[in-house]
């Protein structure tokens, strides 16, 4: 504890308050072979800002915060937000509501237009309440101009390009709430607003998703939560797969984009079916499957696929030999048929002394 809040708690200065800071960045110089806090990769401190005196000191493995950026300029740091691009029309509607209000309120109470002689009055403009007031001087509202209508579509106007900053429509059609549409015209929106969005959506898997699922993983392997890793996959990496509507969404349009290369492909085959040779079809399928979110339950392993693939070429073989065999013996007569009296089978025999 800091000398001024020793001081502060012996004066009983209960409300005084004092600035405290966390600070978390990399350790240039600690021992990787030992398990204290003081030598983890990332410090921790706790200081008092004005006195700078360390209040406590530890250390994380892994960074212990994401912080992410939805969009970031070339050379610049920390990046900025769908919020602030939108802040100005945020302020502007905020502005346009509170005109709107006083200009309701000028519409519903008027002020009042009155005679310097009535400013002594005790009359008050209350619904019921009896006026008086002199002959001729009969008091009158403030004539008020405008329309209102205009500043309500002033207001809807910002109100949509509020929620266009945010991509309101694109959950709007991810939501399965967009009536009158059909499947393809929805596809199509989501394809239309995805080829804007991806970047953002990839940026924030990278800085926010996988950073809080590797920082927790390594939270649970070292608390003993998560089974040691097989040798096999020891080095080999993790590779996340994201099955939120968003992450779908984004899969599905890289598949259409396969799916339109194929689709031409089919077309040149029709000339040239060689060309084919050149796609994978086993990765085309599985790939396009997984990235539609089907479950891997759904797919065959490719052991079992290639057993089932080796025995209907076994099968096919099989058929195809017994019909050459049957083929074959309509054509060769049958050894117990006697041959025919000047047949060349009939000769052979001759000649070889097997005849009469």
């Amino acid at each position: 504890m800091s000398a001024e809040i020793k001081q502060a708690y012996v004066k009983n200065e209960n409300t005084r308050t004092f600035d405290i800071i966390h600070a978390v960045y990399p350790r240039d110089d600690y021992d990787w072979s030992k398990r204290d806090s003081i030598n983890m990769k990332y410090a921790s401190v706790y200081l008092v800002k004005d006195s700078k005196h360390v209040l406590s000191e530890g250390g994380y493995s892994e960074f212990p915060y994401a912080v992410p950026r939805w969009d970031k300029a070339d050379g610049e740091t920390t990046g900025r937000s769908p919020g602030m691009n939108a802040l100005p029309d945020v302020k502007q509607l905020q502005q346009v509501v509170y005109d709107t209000t006083v200009a309701h309120q000028m519409w519903l109470r008027p002020p009042v237009l009155a005679s310097k002689e009535s400013a002594l009055s005790t009359n008050h403009f209350t619904p019921g309440k009896i006026v008086y007031h002199r002959t001729g001087e009969r008091p009158e509202p403030w004539p008020i101009s405008g329309d209102l209508r205009v500043s309500l579509e002033e207001k809807n106007s910002l109100r949509e390009a509020i929620r266009r900053s945010f991509f309101n429509d694109l959950f709007i059609v991810l939501s399965d709430n967009v009536p009158g549409r059909t499947a393809f015209e929805v596809r199509q929106m989501v394809e239309e607003k995805m080829n804007i969005l991806g970047p953002f959506l990839g940026r924030l898997m990278v800085e926010l998703l996988d950073v809080m699922l590797a920082r927790a993983f390594w939270v649970l392997y070292r608390n003993g939560y998560i089974v040691p890793v097989p040798r096999e996959l020891i080095n080999q990496g993790l590779n996340v797969e994201y099955v939120g509507r968003l992450a779908l969404a984004m899969r599905r349009y890289e598949t259409s984009a396969t799916a339109e290369a194929l689709q031409l492909t089919q077309s040149i085959a029709q000339a040239d079916q060689s060309v084919l040779d050149n796609w994978n079809m086993d990765e085309i399928v599985t790939g396009t499957a997984q990235r539609a979110g089907v479950p891997v339950k759904y797919l065959r392993p490719a052991s079992e696929r290639d057993k089932m693939r080796q025995a209907r070429m076994e099968q096919m073989l099989a058929q195809q030999q017994a019909m050459e065999a049957q083929a074959m013996a309509q054509q060769v007569p049958s050894l117990s048929k006697a041959p025919e009296e000047g047949s060349p089978v009939d000769a052979l025999i001759k000649a070889a002394g097997g005849g009469k």
